[in-house]
Parts: C-alpha cells; sequence; structure tokens
C-alpha cells in the first residue's frame, strides 16, 4: 500500500479541536500552532506526528474547545489610566468604551493555567485526527497506484513497439554493412561496425523495461517508497534521452515521445507519495 502526502483530519471533542493538514514535500517540514497551555507537550506531539505521517508538508493547529483567559486586573487598571492620561493629553471628550480596550486585550490577559496532566486526554485525540489524516492519504495513495499502474501497462504497450522497430533497425544495418562489404571490402568493416554499435539502442531498452519491472516492484512493496520512485523515473528519462538522441529513425523518436510523456505523466502522481 502506497500513501499519498495529502491528507486532512479535524476532531473536536469534549476538550480540545484538532486540525492537521498534510501536503507534498520532499522531506517532513512541521508547523505547530498550540494554545499556550499546551506548549509543554510540544515534543511528544511532534514526535507522535513525525511517527504517523514520516513525510510532507504538515500543519497542525491545537486548542482548547473553550479558551479560558484570566484578568489581570493592575495592568488593566495601568491601561485604564494610561488611556485617561491620553485622553487629557489630546483634550479628548466622551467615555472610554468596551471597543476601546478590545485591540489590546492580550496585554493584561494571560491564557488560565492548567495544573493537571492533559498528554492521556491530548494524545488520545491527536490519534484520532491524525488516523483521519492516515485514512484520506491511504484513498488517495491507493488511487495513485490505479493510475500509475495503468501508466505502466501503457509504457509495455510501447515499449514492445520500440522494439520491434529497433529491431527492424538492426536488420537494415546488418544489410548495410554486407552490401558495404561486397562493394568495398574489409577495409569498411571496421567503420560500418562502430556506425552500428554507435546507433543500436538494444542497451538503453533494456534498461528502461529493467527500471520500469522495479517501479512497479517498488509500488507493489508500498510503504514509504516515493523517493525511490521518483529515482527510477528519472533514470527512465536518462534512458529515453539517450535512445531518442541514437534512434535516427522517424517512427522510433515518436514511439519515445510518447515513453517521455507518460514517463512524466507518472512523475506528477508518484511525487505526492511518501
Amino acid at each position: 500500500m502506497i500513501y499519498s502526502m495529502t491528507g486532512f483530519g479535524e476532531v473536536e471533542d469534549e476538550l480540545f479541536h484538532i486540525r492537521i493538514k498534510s501536503v507534498n514535500h520532499r522531506f517532513m517540514n512541521l508547523s505547530l500552532k498550540l494554545s499556550p497551555a499546551l506548549e509543554p507537550y510540544e515534543v511528544r506531539i511532534r514526535k507522535l506526528i513525525q511517527e504517523k505521517l514520516q513525510r510532507g508538508a504538515i500543519t497542525v493547529a491545537i486548542r482548547f474547545k473553550e479558551e479560558r483567559w484570566v484578568l489581570d486586573e493592575s495592568k488593566l487598571q495601568s491601561f485604564n489610566e494610561f488611556l485617561s492620561q491620553v485622553k487629557e493629553r489630546l483634550g479628548v471628550s466622551g467615555e472610554l468604551k468596551l471597543e476601546h480596550f478590545l485591540p489590546y486585550l492580550t496585554e493584561f490577559t494571560s491564557p488560565m493555567r492548567v495544573e493537571r496532566n492533559l498528554w492521556p486526554q491530548l494524545r488520545k485525540s491527536l490519534n484520532r485526527a491524525l488516523r483521519k489524516v492516515r485514512a484520506m492519504q491511504r484513498k488517495e495513495g491507493m488511487a495513485i497506484y490505479e493510475r500509475v499502474m495503468a501508466e505502466i501497462q501503457k509504457l509495455r504497450v510501447i515499449l514492445d513497439e520500440v522494439r520491434k522497430q529497433a529491431s527492424v533497425r538492426n536488420e537494415a544495418i546488418k544489410r548495410r554493412i554486407s552490401t558495404a562489404l561486397e562493394t568495398h571490402g574489409d577495409e569498411i568493416l571496421n567503420n560500418e561496425y562502430f556506425l552500428s554499435e554507435k546507433y543500436t539502442v538494444d542497451e538503453e531498452i533494456n534498461r528502461f523495461a529493467s527500471h520500469v519491472d522495479e517501479l512497479e516492484r517498488t509500488l507493489n512493496e508500498g510503504g514509504v517508497c516515493g523517493k525511490k520512485a521518483l529515482f527510477l523515473l528519472q533514470e527512465m528519462q536518462r534512458e529515453l534521452n539517450t535512445l531518442g538522441a541514437k534512434a535516427k529513425d522517424d517512427k522510433l523518436v515518436h514511439l519515445v515521445v510518447d515513453l517521455k510523456l507518460i514517463v512524466e505523466s507518472m512523475h506528477e502522481e508518484l511525487e505526492n507519495i511518501k
């Protein structure tokens, strides 16, 4: 089973509201936004998320379902006196109202301290959200797997055509060498032999086919295989570039272009798996 890096999970219970979003990324890039009272649990939260999700750009927001704040009366009184002085200095009339204080609420309030151990409940809630993310990643991963396997079958069909056309070319090369021998004798042999080796594409075809087989095995094994899959696609493109450069045959060149387009399509799919 392969897993996509795209996932979303949200949980709200009697104590917490947790929201997790994951998209593709080369590595693990985790961003946490926690209520201040939950900051002591940050290390454990990070460890749990990294164990479950392994890779991706992951954004996590965890807050209390009902945030409770404590009023610092001395700071509030100081702020009230400050506003009164501003009014007097500027000659502003009118009474101080609540809306004058709201923009500066955090200056004279603080989150209520929680004395009890929240980790058991927090871990339970976080695991629920992570299971939702994993379920979505698994569903998307299965869809990617099915699309890529269909593309692999297309590759094999075209690869059979490539082999047939390469065989036609090889026969043409042999006839050219035979004709050259009859016309010019042995002195042409080394040069013609060199040309036949230079433009023979059998090795590229065999290596490309081997990479296709390995990609299929890798995806069937599943797990965290995205980087290996992308590496194999890179090697497949390398073989196709060489094959296209050596082809010297219009039909073969067109087949190579078709293969490249499929490999590029597979790359777009597989860059989103873990």
